[in-house]
Parts: C-alpha cells; sequence; structure tokens
C-alpha cells in the first residue's frame, strides 16, 4: 500500500507542475500578443448633420511611438488614401513627426461626398457604413456607423 501512495503522489505532482506551467505559458504568451497589438481602435463616429467621420486611435505600445502613415482606412472596403485622412493634433501627436507616441491617444478624421468630389470617398447620407482600420502588423478594426 505505500508504493502505490508514493506513485499516486509523484503523479499528482507532475500533473499539477504541468497544469501550472501551461497556465503560465498562457499567460505569458498573451502578454506578447498584447503588444504586438500597437494601435486599438476606442471610437468611430460622425458629427450629426456633416459628412465628418471621426476614429480614435490609441496606442498601446508602451515602448514605441506608431507612424500615422502605418494606419490605413477603408469605408465599405474602399481604401481612403492617406492624404484624404486628417490627423487632429492632440497630446498624443507629436506635431510634425506624425507619430502617435507610446500610450497616448489621437483623433483621424475624414470627410465624405456624396457628390462625388475629387479625393474624397464617396457615400450617402443617412445610410450605414462599415469603417475599417488596419494597424500595423494587419490588424484589423472596425465598426458600423451612419452619418447624417
Amino acid at each position: 500500500m505505500k508504493g502505490i501512495s508514493a506513485v499516486i503522489a509523484t503523479l499528482l505532482m507532475l500533473v499539477i507542475t504541468v497544469g501550472l506551467a501551461i497556465t503560465a505559458y498562457g499567460y505569458i504568451t498573451g502578454l506578447f500578443e498584447q503588444q504586438k497589438l500597437k494601435i486599438e481602435l476606442s471610437d468611430i463616429s460622425c458629427a450629426s448633420g456633416s459628412q465628418n467621420y471621426y476614429i480614435t486611435l490609441r496606442n498601446v505600445d508602451f515602448f514605441e511611438n506608431v507612424s500615422i502613415r502605418d494606419v490605413q482606412v477603408r469605408l465599405d472596403e474602399v481604401p481612403i488614401s492617406q492624404a484624404a485622412l486628417i490627423w487632429d493634433w492632440v497630446p498624443g501627436v507629436v506635431a510634425g513627426s506624425q507619430v502617435i507616441t507610446a500610450d497616448n491617444s489621437t483623433v483621424l478624421r475624414f470627410v465624405c461626398s456624396n457628390a462625388g468630389a475629387q479625393g474624397l470617398p464617396s457615400c450617402v447620407p443617412g445610410t450605414t457604413h462599415r469603417v475599417k482600420v488596419i494597424a500595423p502588423g494587419s490588424r484589423t478594426m472596425g465598426d458600423t456607423v451612419s452619418c447624417g
């Protein structure tokens, strides 16, 4: 009987050790995955009575700045050119450097045109559109929004 108890105790210790190792691996992997995200989409909205879309982005990387040139925006799967994106220089973005500093937020906006204005994405007021943001590392975020 004493021999069986030692075997069971050894097996239990091995199972507990392997379980703790798997838990630690999952936790550490999750931390590194979070660091790869870099950009987080905080909000997508539009101004009532206008065709201005506002996208609030946050740099969740605590160590690196993110270049705004690395961020792509699509409206109903149609890419919006960097020239049509207007970056509002807020405390998270160093004016002229075009980077979102570590652990800060910024707002970008673009104007949508139902008249087919040159260089502007087209949309029809009052309809729902899908806005998608593609961040560095090809992470895709988005939401639907309707502008009046």
